[in-house]
């Protein structure tokens, strides 16, 4: 026979599994939304949904990138101040 107890438990876990890894992603998100600010991104990052924040954030950093790689052709070494502008 099934304990009526470990189900409910089972499902407590299951439970403050979701919330622990909600809270994780909100935080996450939350960072991310500070970093574009700082990075000059302003609010045109974070106005929207999750999904578009990603996305921004994605282009951003794919923008850094570029900016690296072309700091590396010019021999800077990553020296010179990069211009976060997109």
């Amino acid at each position: 026979m099934t304990n009526p107890n470990s189900t409910e438990t089972r499902r407590r876990q299951h439970a403050d599994a979701q919330k622990s890894q909600r809270d994780r992603m909100k935080a996450a998100l939350g960072q991310i939304e500070r970093i574009m600010k700082m990075g000059g991104m302003g609010n045109e990052g974070t106005s929207g949904t999750k999904a578009e924040l990603l996305e921004t954030a994605v282009e951003y950093i794919q923008h850094l990138q570029k900016q690296v790689e072309e700091l590396r052709e010019l021999g800077h070494g990553g020296h010179a101040t990069l211009d976060a502008d997109i």
